[in-house]
């Protein structure tokens, strides 16, 4: 079994390879068309050292499919390993000198949160003080909503301990404003993703209390956030606990859409 000292040291190994993966990535496509999001950021941001927060990969967010095909096109030009992804999904994942990239176009799966990519890129700040380069960074509260809808879509009871860490950290962080992140929430039509993570936080957190207190005292629509509550509970890998993640857009349009979407996913 590793030493606490060898499990630090491979942590951070892997964060600097994937701070490298993604700087290969701003080069070729430029400051403002990459977005980094999670891990590889959460740790350089919210963490006193990147080796505390682990990472399987590097997530990072483009602005629709002409901008998915620059990323086609530098791993075709670099040899990269293109592996994974799904059209359906307007995504893919890219091996960079060992690191997967996985590259997406949308928050969360297309339909299920309405904060576009091109939104979170003009609300982000170009830093060159969190990876040595310069980079775009999430606006905080963006970047909130982001991580709640991974959470949401990983069903609560699967979301990864590092990701739901992240979450505390991120309300505690100084400038963190429930009011802001539920303004957010209600103009990507999340009101209800945003109230059952939030809920699902707040027993340990004032601050994600105050967030679901800022939607309503009551879940918005209260039979889906029950139903979603009750299969999370006793079946959250199942079928209907996925389908039901799905539909989970506060807008009954995006919904048909979402659902749309998952099906053309199921039949790549």
């Amino acid at each position: 079994m590793p030493s606490d000292s060898e499990t630090t040291r491979a942590v951070w190994v892997r964060q600097t390879a994937g701070a490298r993966a993604l700087g290969a990535l701003v080069a070729a496509l430029g400051v403002r068309e990459v977005l980094p999001v999670k891990g590889i950021v959460t740790a350089r941001t919210l963490y006193a050292d990147p080796a505390e927060r682990t990472v399987a990969d590097v997530d990072v967010r483009v602005s629709g499919r002409a901008a998915l095909e620059r990323v086609l096109a530098f791993a075709r030009d670099r040899d990269h390993r293109v592996w994974g992804g799904s059209r359906a999904y307007d995504n893919v994942v890219v091996d960079v000198g060992g690191v997967d990239v996985d590259v997406e176009c949308h928050v969360g799966p297309p339909g299920l949160c309405g904060l576009r990519v091109a939104e979170m890129l003009a609300r982000s700040t170009v830093r060159d003080d969190v990876f040595g380069f310069p980079c775009a960074i999430p606006e905080p509260h963006d970047h909130a909503l982001l991580m709640v809808v991974n959470a949401f879509k990983d069903k609560l009871v699967n979301a990864a301990p590092a990701s739901v860490e992240d979450l505390h950290r991120m309300a505690a962080a100084p400038g963190f404003e429930p009011e802001r992140l539920a303004a957010i929430a209600r103009e990507a039509r999340s009101v209800a993703i945003t109230w059952i993570v939030a809920d699902w936080l707040s027993s340990e957190s004032e601050t994600w209390r105050d967030v679901r207190n800022a939607l309503g005292a009551r879940p918005p629509r209260r039979a889906y956030v029950h139903l979603y509550r009750w299969l999370v509970d006793r079946a959250p890998t199942s079928l209907a606990a996925r389908v039901l993640a799905r539909a989970a857009s506060d807008d009954v349009v995006e919904r048909v859409r979402a659902l749309g979407h998952a099906l053309a996913f199921s039949r790549e």
